[in-house]
């Protein structure tokens, strides 16, 4: 059976995917995400597996419930062939990247992965996006889950911090070469961003078919969904960004918290319940989320008062010029062992 791993990167159609084409389609035996929901899974293991196991979990820990785990998943291949499907899998963008400081590297998470799910039939999915575009759409959201920076001490932080951050993870040259490691180049699928979709941001079609939906279904060898490619979180505007990073300093959550904290402790919810046994009320769990659509809410009210203030990208030219040169150079590397074609944006980045 043909089994699939969609691994990103954020910001990059991964909701609408998830939700309205993995989920959705009735040969497609989905773990998650986006099962009912944004955060969803099939069931708390699952949940607990992603969230946990193939996100943060320490070595001792994962050993310890490792061929649980892998029980696991062979139960749900049996069920998806009972139930007829034709392939099997899952979707997260935490595969791509590390959000926090307490995530696994990128390697660490796909040798898991691979080991979990077999080599065999398996195929990684990602789409890439010029990483300018990547980064300041991840500062944004970022604030929105409490970040309390400004843009400048963002990718100053990003700079510092690059050894334990997600700066070499958008290196799309060395994932490929990671990738490699683990599987042949027939079963590693890069799509562009940039490519998919048209200069009046409608996606780019070949014979009245979505071309990337097109492109995943060949593979897979499933038919053809049509897919609605929807906004599922809504943007913040610029000045209702600016009011939320005021709102963070004085409002502690998520991103916002200390350092030997953790963030998103609401997707872990599952994990917590069902593994350890831990039983907090949902007020506990979702404290932070709760927070966080509080702020947002008077964000959009303080931005109101003046709603064409505009975000400054503004940073040291240094450390933007840093950022253009390495990611550059990266994305002709890319283009070189893929023969993907990248558009001119990926070489004239702008980071300030």
């Amino acid at each position: 059976m043909k089994k699939y791993l969609h691994l990103g990167y954020p910001k990059n159609f991964s909701t609408s995917l998830q939700r309205n084409y993995f989920s959705s389609h009735k040969d497609i035996y989905h773990l998650g995400i986006g099962v009912g929901s944004n955060v969803g899974y099939l069931d708390d293991l699952t949940s607990a597996l992603f969230e946990v196991y193939l996100k943060s979990a320490k070595d001792f820990k994962y050993q310890e419930v490792e061929e649980k785990l892998k029980r696991h998943i062979d139960d749900h291949v049996k069920k998806a062939k009972e139930q007829g499907a034709k392939c099997i899998g899952a979707s997260s963008e935490h595969f791509s990247f590390g959000f926090t400081y307490e995530s696994l590297s990128f390697k660490q998470k796909i040798a898991r992965a691979v080991d979990l799910f077999g080599k065999d039939e398996l195929h990684f999915i990602l789409v890439v996006r010029n990483q300018s575009d990547i980064i300041k759409s991840l500062f944004r959201e970022s604030v929105r889950v409490g970040l309390p920076n400004t843009y400048e001490e963002f990718i100053y932080g990003l700079y510092k911090f690059q050894d334990r951050n997600y700066v070499y993870d958008l290196r799309y040259d060395l994932i490929y070469d990671c990738l490699l490691e683990f599987l042949p180049a027939k079963n590693i699928h890069f799509a562009a961003f940039e490519s998919c979709r048209d200069s009046n941001k409608k996606m780019i079609t070949e014979e009245g078919q979505v071309k990337l939906i097109k492109d995943i279904s060949s593979f897979l060898e499933v038919d053809y969904l049509d897919v609605n490619f929807q906004h599922f979180n809504e943007a913040l505007t610029d000045a209702e960004i600016i009011a939320k990073t005021e709102l963070n300093k004085n409002n502690p959550h998520d991103l916002g918290r200390e350092m030997l904290f953790t963030a998103e402790v609401h997707r872990q919810f599952n994990y917590f319940n069902s593994e350890l046994g831990v039983e907090e009320p949902e007020a506990k769990v979702y404290e932070d989320v709760l927070m966080k659509r509080k702020l947002i809410s008077e964000a959009k009210e303080i931005a109101k008062q003046d709603p064409t203030l505009k975000l400054s990208y503004s940073c040291s030219k240094k450390i933007a010029e840093w950022f253009k040169e390495f990611y550059e150079e990266g994305n002709r590397r890319f283009s070189e062992k893929t023969s993907i074609k990248l558009t001119e944006v990926y070489y004239s980045l702008k980071f300030d």
